[in-house]
């Protein structure tokens, strides 16, 4: 009888452990709440080059980015500012890539919040689990996107009025202590990091 309750105890821990486990294809971005990677189809089809500068717990990286997307992938190479290749992950809307293996770049986050600003709006809005999205423009055409947990910032995403390969775009995720500033190569007025 001991034994019984004691395996009922341990699958009521398992599903209670399983609870906070986003589904396939979906990243946590707090506790409870997640966002479902979309198809690349759903988003819209570009082309762009951005410096990257990485601001994460005091310490300062850049890299090159280069993002593609079209109805079939969403990619994204980082290259060093001398050139070699420092990572790439693509997702197909099944599968998830990284190269190298293993790397110290967390794949499904980059996609997840490249996804974050790329698409739009309604398209997003679905995709979101626990989660709430306000948007707003300025006078000058700046967007903003805030996401949102039970009335705390997870995200905040801030984009110039330009199209998209165009854009200054500046990401924050205050809990990871992580600010992230594109600026593309083609020279556009930026943002200060």
């Amino acid at each position: 009888m001991r034994a019984k309750f004691t395996s009922f105890g341990l699958i009521l821990l398992f599903m209670a452990g399983c609870a906070g486990v986003p589904p396939v294809n979906c990243v946590a971005l707090g506790r409870g709440s997640h966002i479902c990677l979309l198809p690349p189809a759903q988003l819209p089809a570009l082309d762009g080059a951005h410096m990257i500068t990485v601001d994460h717990n005091g310490k300062r990286q850049m890299f090159i980015g280069q993002l593609h997307i079209d109805s079939h992938v969403i990619r994204l190479a980082g290259s060093s500012l001398f050139g070699p290749s420092l990572f790439t992950v693509s997702y197909d809307g099944d599968n998830l890539r990284s190269e190298p293996a293993g790397g110290r770049q967390r794949a499904d986050l980059l996609i997840a919040v490249l996804e974050m600003v790329a698409a739009g709006q309604r398209t997003l809005q679905p995709a979101l689990q626990g989660l709430t999205l306000t948007q707003t423009t300025t006078n000058d055409g700046k967007r903003l996107r805030e996401f949102f947990q039970r009335g705390h910032l997870v995200v905040r995403i801030e984009m110039s009025a330009a199209p998209l390969t165009q854009a200054v775009i500046r990401f924050d995720i205050p809990s990871a202590n992580l600010s992230v500033l594109m600026q593309p190569l083609a020279g556009q007025a930026a943002l200060q990091p």
